[in-house]
């Protein structure tokens, strides 16, 4: 099916509740951005905030859908599809940021976590080297500064930021066996336009930058030494992207979740949109 568009969240989401920090002190920052307790928070995507965290994959999949609710961004809007990015449309912006259109390079991380405040990573941040990991704001960049264009996915400021580093992304790619498990996620009456589904090893897919970029899915064996690892029973919800506390973070990094509120507060996700005939 030919799509008329497909628009993807410039930065992780966040939530209305976090304000934007232009200086921002540990004592400033949210810990999470908007926890599963807030669902009735509305879903923003802005620069310099807190990005949302420690919510389970069945209410971002609920909040992403209510973007043309009414108090949302998108109110009253009829001819466009919000949804949790799907692991497909994640591979659709990975190689082009791999393109001649895009960086056409290693897209460098946001480099930034709070180690005072349960992390509190602030999204559209660029460090001072591709892999930069540190704990205080001091040689980070933001989006629309000169440097902080190595963060994102055209290497100019119209591109998508925070796809490597920050906070591991969760995605709508799922074990098929596992559709359902309340009360994290329940995928059973969700049409399947809205998530890709897995078997396993045995069915993986072209076009969501993991079949093609990882060797052996265990470890850092993806591109550019990303980390690597299929979801599996127990762990069956896809995220990428990888954590600015980790290694083997990047664009082409994967791995299992539970699928669950993130105790460590360092899963976050990002809506997309399609236009509608």
């Amino acid at each position: 099916e030919q799509l008329t568009g497909i628009w993807v969240a410039k930065f992780e989401a966040s939530s209305n509740s976090p304000s934007v920090v232009e200086n921002p002190q540990p004592d400033q920052l949210a810990t999470d951005g908007g926890s599963e307790a807030d669902i009735d928070l509305k879903v923003r995507v802005k620069p310099n905030v807190v990005s949302w965290r420690k919510i389970t994959t069945g209410n971002i999949f609920k909040v992403c859908q209510a973007l043309t609710t009414s108090g949302n961004s998108l109110e009253n809007t009829t001819n466009l599809d919000a949804h949790m990015m799907k692991n497909v449309e994640w591979g659709a912006v990975a190689y082009l940021s791999r393109s001649v259109y895009g960086m056409n390079s290693k897209v460098w991380n946001n480099p930034y976590y709070n180690d005072k405040t349960n992390f509190s990573i602030i999204t559209g941040l660029c460090g001072d080297s591709q892999d930069a990991n540190q704990t205080t704001l001091d040689n980070t960049y933001k989006y629309n500064e000169k440097e902080g264009k190595n963060a994102s996915t055209t290497g100019n400021v119209y591109g998508i930021y925070d796809m490597s580093g920050g906070t591991w992304e969760v995605v709508a790619g799922i074990l098929s066996s596992e559709k359902s498990k309340d009360p994290y996620y329940d995928f059973t009456n969700v049409e399947s336009k809205y998530y890709d589904s897995y078997e396993g090893y045995s069915n993986l897919k072209y076009g969501d930058a993991i079949y093609e970029t990882s060797t052996n899915f265990t470890g850092n064996n993806g591109w550019d030494s990303n980390w690597s690892l299929m979801i599996r029973k127990g762990e069956p919800v896809f995220v990428r992207g990888g954590c600015v506390l980790q290694p083997g973070r990047g664009m082409f990094a994967f791995s299992c979740w539970i699928g669950g509120q993130s105790s460590d507060q360092t899963a976050g996700f990002r809506p997309c949109i399609v236009g509608l005939q």
